[in-house]
């Protein structure tokens, strides 16, 4: 990235572990957008919950341009994948799922 002259979001030069974390951990970055990240289940309450799993999250092809080739992030989500065996989630189920 440094090589090429590419600048952080934030417009830095220098690039950090972190700044490639968060691209090849958000699909953003290759191209998709994700839709109920959160989902609302009381329409009454409209407290917002994070969703893992409960609801169907929607994968829809966006327009932007694309920092990682699709490709090269679903390899990064299968590493991801495999270093994850044996954790959990913040609700204590087993992350053995591949992310999409």
């Amino acid at each position: 990235m440094e090589q090429e002259g590419l600048k952080t979001a934030t417009g830095l030069t220098r690039w950090q572990s972190g700044y490639i974390n968060r691209m090849l951990s958000n699909p953003f970055y290759c191209g998709r957008i994700v839709y109920r990240k959160q989902y609302v289940p009381d329409y009454l309450v409209q407290k917002k919950i994070n969703n893992y799993g409960d609801v169907e999250k929607v994968y829809v092809e966006g327009t932007h341009e694309k920092l990682v080739s699709p490709e090269d992030f679903d390899r990064a989500q299968e590493l991801r994948a495999k270093h994850r065996i044996g954790k959990r989630d913040k609700r204590g189920n087993h992350l053995l799922q591949a992310c999409h």
